[in-house]
């Protein structure tokens, strides 16, 4: 059942008008890219007064590690997020990532890991695979929970399903929260959840 909060920001989002009438492929990779003009990928400076921030580059792109000031980490989260494969990570997810890293006091890592159109799979997940190899090596083989919201809980499937398959997954739990995975929208009860999702809509 609901919780009052979540009818309430429901409730919120169809007053706000803020689901988007139905777009073009074409339209939404063009205001996914105007977003990126002027969003950045950066945690917001206020998580430094309470978190140890670190930034590293993989294979060009930024990968970035929160840790709760003052603790000595007891478990390594591998975060993956959302965005429909085009936008980048926006503030409510840095939000709740300083969360789950304050309440588990884990350190927490953060690859942003290449976008669509300029991206495809074939660069995504290899990229992915290397951030977690490089976590997974720093931290001595230590317990990693894989944790992916939307399309991030897409790849973080889609990551350990390929470790799974080679025979060297090591993950230790694989957290999925709202997770795309219909990435066909062929599904047939997408156009009765369009009526009543306050947020997302097909794209035709």
């Amino acid at each position: 059942m609901a919780s009052l909060k979540s009818r309430y920001w429901v409730f919120m989002l169809w007053l706000m008008r803020k689901k988007r009438n139905r777009l073009t492929v074409e339209a939404f990779v063009k205001d996914a890219k105007k977003q990126r003009e002027i969003r950045t990928s950066q945690p917001p400076k206020a998580l430094h007064q309470h978190f140890n921030i670190r930034e590293t580059v993989q294979d060009g792109f930024p990968v970035f590690s929160l840790t709760p000031k003052g603790i000595t980490p007891g478990q390594f989260i591998f975060y993956l997020h959302g965005g429909a494969y085009v936008g980048d990570i926006v503030p409510p997810q840095w939000e709740f990532v300083a969360h789950i890293a304050a309440r588990t006091h884990a350190r927490v890592v953060v690859p942003m890991y290449p976008l669509a159109p300029e991206h495809t799979v074939e660069t995504v997940l290899p990229f992915a695979h290397k951030a977690y190899d490089a976590l997974e090596d720093e931290i001595d083989h230590q317990k990693i929970h894989v944790v992916g919201d939307s399309a991030g809980a897409g790849l973080a499937l889609a990551m350990v399903q390929q470790q799974v398959a080679q025979g060297n997954s090591t993950a230790h739990q694989l957290i999925m929260i709202s997770p795309w995975l219909d990435v066909s929208m062929q599904h047939p009860d997408i156009p009765a959840l369009d009526k009543v999702d306050p947020w997302l809509t097909p794209i035709s």
